[in-house]
């Protein structure tokens, strides 16, 4: 809803998968915040735009997309590169190829790790994950069972985002995934399970036919939202060293409480220095004003890359040139469409195959060797990958002409973890102009050895039996397969996948490169948080839609969190296992796995999801603390917690709670704060258990493990 309110408590500028989330959540909590959200392009609500099938070429509709291009690139042939945007509500989500992947687990517990802040682990971001997705699943398993087996524990089925497979495949994908398998590609069933490395089906972020983007969390959204739209942001409104609204149209707004910038990682960088935030040199050289030094914004922008490789197929073996090739087929298809959302432009190009893989080759080469012995270990972990291959990419949507027969089949190679660091630079104090932005793909060794390894390896999965009898000829690939030839090949043919990341990167307090801090404050300013993929300190081994929705759920987390102390939406949040107490000179007893389900916000959809605790291993001397899980029951729901230093002998138990007493949370890292009364309650209660569990372990009477 739009109204002529110019104050409000909070404004978030840009209406992506970030700040869509942050809007939908901070206008939903029990305080009910006034909320503006403020974005530059339109609604792009038309039904036509969300045609599943069509998704690999919204980004040439007029005003979807800001068009930008990066400057020439010197380590690819000087080529100027596109470096498309998605404008309107629902950012990028509503003009990328819907790739629904979350990454490997190794990414979460890295970032988690370089802001010293357990939130942004694999656990808790797989909690947020599940409270987001809502997976369709059951017509793809029945179907596909062979290919596809998600465990329900790795999903939510009850989250705003309806996504999955494809309900019907196009008829070369299962025996595409047979050649990946015969080729001796490992096999995969869950490419979001935490750990993507193998070969399976592409989730989709569609169901039954139909593109699901951002706008979707701001459905039914309460009257204490406001949206506008065909509003651009020119700068933000300080008063000394706090934000306090932003100039946008002509208007100014007003928050009394923050404003948070959800702009991306080539826009939310562009907003901060025409501010005055940023590097020095920078803002001087084009006459703004210096509020804030800041040399890390704009630096340390990560992308990743992408090459394909297609052959010419036997049309016995697909059937893409009986719709691709006929111009009645797509209208008719289209008319289908419309009514029930079925038809072609729900099989043909809705359903890929991919995953990401390791290279021994890579992990042997010298380029490898070269690198940090941290960066080795990371990049050797269990479930991080080096590159990422997908098939079935329909490119003649993306390049019209490339093929006059679409019978075709279209391999691409994605470079993962890319080493190369590129930065994003004014050029202008104008608002309307863009920023520079310069990724330098393939200036870092180690990325020219994995663009080769990788693509030897599409190379020698096109040679393999299984895939080359149903191949007629060549429609792209390089001219040879020697190291020089392949990697030529890349500098000519190389795009980027469009994952800008890290521009205004989170770290610790004494990271130089760091410009905001854990909680996605803007280091030295108050009232100013950013929460994009600009601040995400690693980029993640995925497709980054997923990401940038998690980095918008945890920001809306903190801010609950900061501002209403309610709880965070993801805590809470573990399995407690390796919980040991000292006792009785020094024998030690292990106690019980005991494992909790908890959910937040009753008023809320994520009261739906049952969310897995966080595991936690916890030793301490006897007799010192124990953890304490309580569960309250109302609503069939349970809050759970881990807390405060109760002198008992041994125990962790669950204990039943009337509905009247108000529910207890963990702040994440942190015991839960709860009243006097509180604590007395469960202190009696567990004392005298596990007191008396305690005399009867000692004295023999039961077994210390049972």
């Amino acid at each position: 809803m739009a109204n002529n309110t110019k104050e409000f408590d909070f404004i978030i500028v840009g209406g992506g998968p970030a700040g869509c989330t942050i809007a939908s959540r901070l206008a939903s909590c029990s305080e009910k915040p006034r909320v503006l959200l403020l974005e530059a392009g339109k609604h792009n609500d038309s039904e036509d735009l969300m045609v599943d099938g069509q998704r690999w070429a919204t980004l040439q509709q007029p005003g979807m997309n800001w068009g930008y291009t990066t400057v020439s690139q010197e380590y690819c042939n000087g080529r100027q590169l596109d470096y498309s945007r998605g404008r309107g509500l629902g950012g990028s989500t509503a003009i990328n190829f819907g790739f629904w992947t979350v990454g490997c687990r190794g990414d979460y517990d890295r970032w988690a790790d370089l802001v010293d802040d357990p939130r942004f682990d694999w656990v808790h971001m797989q909690a947020r994950f599940k409270a987001l997705e809502s997976f369709q699943t059951e017509d793809a398993e029945a179907s596909y069972g062979d290919y596809v087996a998600p465990r329900r524990d790795d999903h939510g089925q009850h989250g705003p985002l309806k996504v999955g497979y494809a309900k019907l495949w196009e008829r070369d994908i299962v025996p595409m995934l047979d050649i990946f398998r015969d080729a001796g590609f490992p096999i995969t069933r869950d490419l979001n399970s935490g750990n993507p490395l193998g070969i399976g089906p592409v989730i989709n972020s569609c169901y039954q036919g139909r593109r699901t983007t951002a706008t979707t969390l701001l459905q039914n959204s309460s009257n204490n939202l406001t949206t506008i739209t065909e509003c651009s942001v020119e700068r933000l409104v300080l008063e000394g060293k706090r934000v306090i609204g932003v100039e946008a149209a002509g208007a100014r707004y007003f928050a009394s409480k923050e404003v948070i910038l959800c702009a991306g990682s080539l826009d939310t960088p562009k907003l901060l220095m025409l501010s005055g935030i940023g590097p020095a040199s920078q803002l001087a050289k084009h006459g703004i004003p210096i509020i804030c030094d800041l040399s890390a914004i704009g630096q340390n922008l990560k992308d990743h890359c992408h090459v394909p490789l297609a052959f010419r197929r036997s049309k016995e073996s697909n059937d893409r040139h009986s719709f691709y090739g006929e111009p009645t087929a797509s209208q008719e298809a289209l008319e289908t469409w419309r009514i029930d959302g079925t038809g072609s432009w729900s099989i043909f190009g809705c359903q890929c195959v991919g995953g990401w893989l390791k290279s021994p080759s890579v992990v042997d080469s010298f380029e490898f060797k070269q690198l940090p012995r941290a960066e080795q270990e990371f990049l050797n972990g269990e479930t991080v990958p080096h590159y990422e291959l997908v098939s079935h990419f329909p490119f003649h949507m993306l390049i019209p002409g490339v093929s006059e027969d679409f019978s075709y089949v279209c391999l691409v190679a994605f470079l993962m973890n890319p080493q190369s660091r590129g930065e994003v630079t004014l050029q202008s104090a104008d608002p309307t102009v863009p920023l520079l932005f310069n990724p330098r793909f393939l200036s870092h060794p180690y990325d020219r050895r994995v663009a080769i390894e990788s693509y030897r390896d599409l190379l020698k999965l096109s040679a393999h039996p299984s895939f080359s009898k149903d191949t007629i000829g060549d429609l792209i690939r390089p001219q040879g397969d020697s190291d020089e030839a392949i990697l030529e090949f890349w500098r000519q043919f190389v795009s980027s996948t469009w994952h800008m990341t890290g521009t205004v990167k989170m770290g610790r307090p004494d990271d130089p490169d760091a410009a905001v801090d854990r909680s996605f404050r803007v280091r030295n300013l108050e009232g100013l948080r950013v929460a994009d993929m600009s601040v995400v300190p690693v980029l993640p081994n995925s497709h980054t839609q997923v990401t940038a929705y998690l980095v918008g759920a945890t920001c809306a987390d903190v801010l609950i969190e900061d501002m209403f102390h309610e709880p965070l939406e993801a805590l809470l949040i573990a399995k407690v296992r390796n919980l040991t107490l000292q006792a009785n000179q020094s024998r030690q007893y292990a106690l019980r796995l005991m494992f909790a389900k908890i959910v937040v916000g009753a008023k809320d959809y994520r009261s739906k999801n049952c969310i897995d605790t966080l595991i936690v291993p916890i030793n301490a001397p006897f007799p010192h603390r124990i953890g304490l899980l309580t569960t309250m029951a109302k609503e069939n729901m349970s809050v759970g917690l881990l807390s405060s230093p109760l002198r008992c002998a041994s125990g962790l138990r669950q204990l039943s709670l009337p509905a009247s007493i108000p529910s207890i949370h963990l702040p994440l890292g942190r015991c839960a704060s709860f009243s006097r009364s509180m604590i007395w309650i469960c202190s009696i209660m567990v004392l005298s258990w596990a007191l008396q569990r305690s005399t009867m372990i000692l004295s023999g009477l039961i077994s210390k493990d049972s």
